[in-house]
């Protein structure tokens, strides 16, 4: 599977499990609608449009500015040039045909989208393509290149953001607030150096920064995305006592990000923040100093970290998984560190527990260097979670239950375990398993990929995996 191949299939993954919200009234935006006598051309408009669906707004902030809270704004494909703000209205701003045909183009103006006055997670942005957006200038940085959040706390769904620019959070920036952030794509976007004299004072969160603000970051992929400092894929700062920041980052896939002159490749944490880390896979991300995985740095930040992956990250200053400094502290229990122990490194002043639970093995991935990071068949890191996490409620970004064995998965994907009965390789369970598991069972046969048959893991194919490969069989 190739890495596009495997982005598209997360993007309609994700629209799959979006919901439409009911509202009290409807607008449609159309910039190619039957009556619109300049198609793809606001400037030429349907003398009638009235946001209706026969006469529908061909800008999408016209929508936004007739619409009343607890409304839905529509809008059918086509790519929208646009810097567009709630204004505090909660609202449901949704494409009608997801991000692969519909999008928002900052036109390098602003922020794609806007949220600055006291929106709460009722206001929903859904199912977009945002790109080309500029941060808003705030002295002499650029701050939220995809989505600027401000004191707002909406709901940030099933969206991907790609070739967005910003001082901090390339892709997006929250400030002062606690948005949710769950099963978006956030892809080649860039947190850049403002260039003020010779220090790099910029540059942090090249996916995704989180400053001063609380957040709850679910099942997105956060792959390619540059920092030109700290954080490559997601960087949290809290430097205001008087602002939580509490964040939780659960199932998500964090790779292929860059902190080019500073720490965190993957995640880079600092200042006053809590961070709980739970079922994401960090791979492959690059950091120029240390913390190639993930950096934890300065005084009351705690970090807790379980059921995930940390594997072939790399630092080219010190070269290391995980490390922690200056007063800060991570925990970990439960994960697949690369190196183990030894790849998590401290200072002085930092801390790092190296709890129970943690291995050093080959996950194996379905094919890294394409971009699949799910679990192949037979990996040591199936069930092999904190026996003691529940799930409750979770899924994984394909929409599987958070734990189908004995115990969660480590990392984001949660393996469904059938495919041990799939003896013949055809790709399903039927009858047609039948004949090759007996072959199995007796030894007259060869499984067709090493954990083939053995049902109950225990490294043969023998009577105890006759339960399993039934209920299996009979679904």
């Amino acid at each position: 599977m190739t890495r596009a191949t495997f982005i598209s299939a997360c993007i309609f993954g994700l629209l799959a499990l979006t919901s439409t919200a009911a509202a009290a009234g409807v607008w449609y935006v159309d910039d190619n609608a039957p009556n619109d006598p300049g198609p793809f051309d606001n400037s030429i408009s349907d003398p009638l449009e009235d946001g209706s669906a026969t006469h529908p707004f061909d800008e999408i902030q016209e929508a936004l500015d007739a619409a009343s809270a607890g409304d839905s704004v529509l809008v059918l494909g086509g790519t929208y040039w646009e810097n567009v703000n709630f204004n505090g209205v909660d609202l449901t701003l949704m494409s009608v045909s997801g991000p692969a045909v519909t999008t928002i183009n900052g036109n390098a103006l602003g922020p794609c989208v806007t949220f600055n006055s006291g929106e709460t997670r009722a206001a929903l942005l859904e199912g977009f393509t945002l790109t080309n957006g500029l941060g808003e200038p705030i002295a002499s940085a650029r701050i939220g290149g995809g989505v600027r959040c401000l004191l707002s706390s909406p709901t940030i769904r099933g969206n991907v953001f790609s070739g967005n620019l910003a001082s901090y959070g390339g892709g997006m920036d929250t400030e002062r607030g606690n948005p949710l952030i769950e099963r978006n794509v956030f892809q080649n976007n860039e947190a850049e150096d403002s260039h003020l004299g010779p220090l790099h004072l910029t540059g942090d969160g090249g996916g995704i920064s989180v400053f001063d603000s609380s957040a709850e970051i679910y099942n997105n992929v956060v792959i390619d995305n540059v920092a030109n400092r700290n954080g490559g894929g997601v960087h949290v700062d809290g430097t205001d006592p008087f602002h939580a920041v509490d964040v939780f980052m659960r199932n998500n896939l964090i790779a292929g990000n860059h902190a080019q002159t500073g720490f965190g490749g993957g995640v880079a944490i600092r200042a006053r923040a809590f961070v709980e880390i739970s079922g994401c896979t960090i791979a492959d991300n690059i950091a120029f100093k240390k913390g190639a995985g993930m950096n934890v740095d300065g005084a009351d930040t705690d970090v807790l970290v379980t059921n995930s992956i940390f594997w072939d990250n790399v630092a080219v200053f010190v070269d290391d998984e995980i490390n922690s400094e200056a007063e800060g502290l991570v925990e970990i229990t439960y994960c697949d560190v690369h190196g183990g122990e030894e790849q998590v490194t401290t200072d002085t002043l930092g801390v790092a527990i190296y709890g129970p639970g943690n291995v050093d093995v080959d996950p194996p991935f379905v094919n890294a260097a394409g971009g699949d990071y799910h679990l192949s068949n037979c990996s040591p890191l199936i069930d092999a979670g904190d026996p003691a996490y529940a799930g409750t409620g979770e899924t994984d970004m394909d929409g599987q239950a958070r734990k189908l064995g004995s115990a969660v998965e480590i990392g984001f994907d949660e393996f469904i375990d059938n495919v041990r009965a799939d003896v013949n390789c055809d790709g399903s369970v039927n009858g047609f398993d039948i004949d090759p598991f007996v072959g199995l069972l007796t030894g007259s046969g060869s499984p067709c990929f090493p954990c083939a048959g053995d049902m109950n893991d225990d490294g043969s194919v023998n009577g105890f995996d006759i339960d399993g490969f039934v209920a299996a069989l009979t679904g």
